[in-house]
């Protein structure tokens, strides 16, 4: 909503700001990716850890104006869900991700690790009926192989200006974009949908095709349920969950050992694993941004994920989902 707004309104924007500054005319955003200044009025969207300061109890109260469409004026076929591009088809509960569980004793634990080691990796696919689209486009290399499962000809496209992919899509009229649900694919998607006038569908998880129109699903009510949703608009545009470069074994981290990090680093260490981490840590500034696993950060799919210390919530594990054993 934010970037959309922003290309919108004509105003500068930031994404993911931690903490935020102002002097005079200008703003200072201390970003995931680093600082940005930007001319007011401005558009910062802002990380969760980053408090916003809110009506005191004590505040009196002042009037409320109510502003109806007598005053507003607004294209009522723009409006709710006639304005919108996009369409939920229908909805199911999330079985992915769901799993048989054991409890096991401190003696086991070291013996599964290397008899699960020892398993074939399995491969994690959109889904497919076998059709395909006749193309579409890829932005950027992360997205170029969930393109290839739902399209026989896919074009990849450089991430760049937006601008200039935008100028691109309206000579080229590709029927579909498909780009990285990463910081970068979250900021640069919406600025294109709202330079194209068409719909963007957020965090899909699988993708499916009939041939002519693109299908995405993607977890809605905290992750509990997943929504197959389609795009009146062309062209059809989506972000995608791709997963990143795993190992056999990625042991994360929570705030549950803040104070035992080094301890499970050795830990890792002795594994041979990789090391991530929670949401939470790292809005601490105990780990850096790199190792977050979620929702906002990483998805994973490791033989083997070991989470110490978290606590579970689903922004989390809809981001683990791929792994064989949790």
């Amino acid at each position: 909503v934010g970037p959309m707004l922003s290309e919108m309104l004509g105003v500068e924007l930031a994404t993911n700001a931690v903490e935020i500054t102002a002097d005079n005319n200008t703003i200072t955003a201390k970003t995931r990716s680093g600082e940005e200044s930007l001319r007011l009025p401005a558009l910062v969207t802002v990380e969760r850890s980053y408090v916003l300061r809110f009506p005191s109890i004590f505040s009196k109260a002042g009037d409320v104006k109510l502003i109806d469409n007598t005053e507003l004026c607004c294209d009522e076929n723009r409006c709710g869900l006639k304005g919108s591009p996009t369409r939920v088809l229908m909805t199911f509960e999330n079985e992915r991700g769901k799993r048989k569980c054991k409890f096991i004793s401190r003696e086991e634990l070291l013996p599964l690790i290397n008899e699960l080691k020892s398993q074939n990796r399995i491969e994690v696919r959109s889904r497919s009926n076998g059709t395909k689209l006749k193309s579409a486009w890829a932005i950027g290399t992360a997205v170029y192989n969930k393109a290839s499962e739902i399209a026989e000809q896919v074009t990849l496209i450089p991430e760049g200006d937006p601008a200039d992919i935008a100028s691109r899509a309206e000579i080229e009229k590709p029927a579909v974009i498909l780009w990285n649900a990463d910081a970068w694919g979250r900021r640069n998607a919406p600025i294109v949908a709202a330079k194209l006038k068409t719909g963007l569908c957020a965090d899909c998880t699988s993708l499916e095709t009939d041939g002519e129109m693109l299908f995405m699903y993607r977890p809605a009510q905290g992750g509990n349920i997943i929504a197959k949703i389609k795009c009146l608009t062309m062209p059809q545009m989506a972000t995608v969950r791709t997963e990143t470069d795993s190992g056999d074994i990625i042991v994360s981290c929570g705030r549950g050992i803040a104070d035992e990090l080094d301890k499970l680093k050795t830990f890792a260490s002795q594994l041979g694993a990789q090391l991530g981490a929670s949401r939470g840590l790292v809005d601490m500034g105990t780990v850096p941004y790199e190792l977050q696993v979620g929702l906002t950060g990483r998805t994973v799919v490791p033989k083997i994920y070991i989470a110490v210390g978290i606590s579970g919530a689903v922004h989390h594990t809809c981001a683990i989902e791929g792994a064989q054993t949790v």
